[in-house]
């Protein structure tokens, strides 16, 4: 919250205002914190779609269906794999979840956070501060369908599959409003010191989007059978794609006095005080929409001994780099001449101001200059390719699975923003893989609930399986069978990159992406209603949220 307050007070030019080591000394003498608003989206995928997923562990035991084509395509070969699969989630937000609208973002944690920041800059007001208050803090996953699958067996032994599956989908918007403040700062000019006051006020709205899809055709074959066990392949062609919007206004509205009465207003066309070339015109903005496709294939294998004691998979990925363009990306803005943004707030000895007063032009104190800021016209969203190895354990009717990826490459988005000297400057954020571990566990429960049977009623409910209960007490009219409860998870192992960003993002982002990185944590389930029909639910994952449920109807 602390950071909220300071971006505020950035944005209003408060922020670097405080205590500078000249003869210049700016407080704050009021403070209206305004209305906050905002609401965040998120859902992402990291293991196949399907109602036989193991959350982000691939399994090559029981996995079966369409949505193999996303994972390990010989998987396509399986029995029962031949018809038609969709997934979705459903819209979720932390009211519908009973902690209220604007549970996320405390009052007493506004008011700490304002009344810190205000003591930096010595607020001298003799009543308290308006507090910024809340309207409607939510965050939450959207309800969207994730995946529409179908297979066919064209031939004995040979399955053909197409399908979507939307990888990755986050949104979200902030608005402020109504936020206030008044400065006092005193400069002298010779021996005379000219009081200088700025009014502020600040609209601020900004709204992002990103979603990941991926388009499949692919076929999964059996190779045959011998004393060791079946052998089946496949292989598949992706088509993936990437949109990413976003839209950012922030328009300060600010007006400076000088000596208590002469008036200098900013975004004032008419102001006769301006000479030709020069403005007064305050904002900053920021428009994209970035498209882009890239191709990528998948190729698989898989063994399995006799009875599915033991099986073994290996599946290959290749990523191309997908390049997003918008040839209409820009960035701009204007602010006030005295404003120094490659500054600090608290600067060292040899360190610049971010705000400079010395540089405020007392004849003309509302001269504005355009900043250095610029949006490329183009993104790469990188992804690497692997190579994944599968081991499956049988367990009677349980699976012990585990797996080992070993990545080529790096998950990272390069782009452009802003220039050093008219040179457009690149980053680069992400993380550079080198390899997963993955493990998960599926435990078969008996389709009917006899005796001991009773005493797993605790462990189903915390899988929130009501809709299994339900199905099972009226397993005469559904057919309920074979249901299923598993978890899975996996850490990374790499190298953070964080280029062309500021040292101390930098050095956060490294502390985050650096090293051991958890990627994938999973609870679902699954069963079978009349014989035909497969319903899987992802009850919880990190990061896949919440409540992500498939449905696959298998052709006789």
């Amino acid at each position: 919250m602390r950071l909220f307050i300071l971006m505020a007070g950035v944005l209003v030019l408060t922020a670097g205002a405080s205590a500078q080591s000249g003869n210049e000394d700016f407080r704050i003498e009021s403070w209206s914190g305004g209305i906050l608003e905002s609401d965040w989206r998120l859902g992402l995928q990291p293991g196949a779609p399907g109602a036989r997923s193991l959350g982000p562990v691939w399994s090559a035991r029981h996995a079966s269906g369409p949505g193999t084509l996303f994972s390990n395509p010989a998987l396509l070969a399986l029995g029962g794999t031949t018809g038609f699969a969709i997934e979705g989630r459903t819209g979720l937000t932390n009211a519908f979840l009973g902690f209220g609208n604007n549970a996320l973002l405390s009052s007493e944690r506004i008011e700490t956070a304002t009344d810190d920041f205000l003591s930096d800059f010595d607020y001298a007001s003799t009543s308290a501060p308006q507090y910024t208050s809340l309207s409607g803090i939510t965050a939450g996953q959207s309800g969207q369908i994730g995946a529409l699958l179908v297979a066919h067996e064209v031939a004995p032994g040979v399955t053909l599959a197409g399908g979507y599956h939307r990888r990755a989908s986050a949104s979200a918007s902030l608005r402020m409003s109504g936020l206030e403040t008044v400065l006092d700062a005193g400069r002298r000019s010779g021996a005379q010191t000219i009081d200088i006051d700025i009014l502020a006020q600040l609209s601020a709205a900004a709204s992002f989007s990103l979603d990941l899809d991926q388009l499949a055709l692919g076929t999964g074959f059996h190779l045959g059978t011998d004393d060791l066990g079946s052998w089946h392949a496949g292989f598949s062609i992706l088509r993936r794609s990437a949109h990413a919007n976003m839209n950012w206004s922030f328009q300060p509205g600010l007006m400076t006095v000088l000596s208590g009465s002469q008036q200098y207003f900013y975004n004032d066309p008419a102001d006769p005080n301006l000479a030709a070339g020069e403005s007064n015109t305050l904002f900053w903005r920021a428009r994209a929409q970035y498209r882009g496709r890239a191709w990528g294939a998948r190729g698989g294998l898989r063994f399995a001994t006799p009875g599915q004691i033991l099986v073994l998979s290996i599946a290959a990925n290749w990523s191309q780099d997908l390049t997003m363009n918008d040839p209409a990306a820009f960035a701009e803005g204007h602010l006030p001449i005295f404003v120094n943004l490659s500054g600090e707030a608290d600067p060292g000895p040899h360190e610049e101001e971010l705000l400079d007063v010395e540089a405020l032009n007392l004849a003309k104190p509302n001269l504005t200059r355009p900043t250095s800021d610029s949006l490329g016209t183009s993104m790469v969203f990188r992804q690497p390719s692997h190579l994944t190895f599968g081991v499956d354990l049988g367990l009677g009717a349980h699976t012990l699975t585990a797996n080992y990826v070993l990545y080529h490459g790096e998950l990272s988005v390069e782009g452009t923003y802003g220039t050093d000297s008219g040179t457009p400057k690149t980053f680069r954020v992400g993380k550079a893989l080198d390899y997963e571990i993955r493990a998960g566990l599926d435990f078969q429960f008996p389709d009917r609930v006899r005796g001991a049977g009773w005493l797993l009623i605790p462990l189903r409910l915390a899988f929130l399986d009501l809709d299994g209960l339900l199905f099972q007490a009226l397993g005469g009219v559904t057919g309920y069978s074979d249901p299923h409860y598993s978890i899975g998870g996996g850490v990374a192992a790499g190298s953070g990159i964080a280029t062309g960003v500021e040292r101390n993002v930098r050095d956060d982002m490294l502390r985050l992406l650096d090293g051991t990185t958890p990627t994938g944590l999973a609870l679902a389930r699954r069963y079978t209603l009349l014989d035909r029909v497969d319903v899987g639910v992802t009850v919880a994952g990190i990061p896949d949220l919440f409540f992500r449920t498939a449905v696959t109807y298998r052709l006789p």
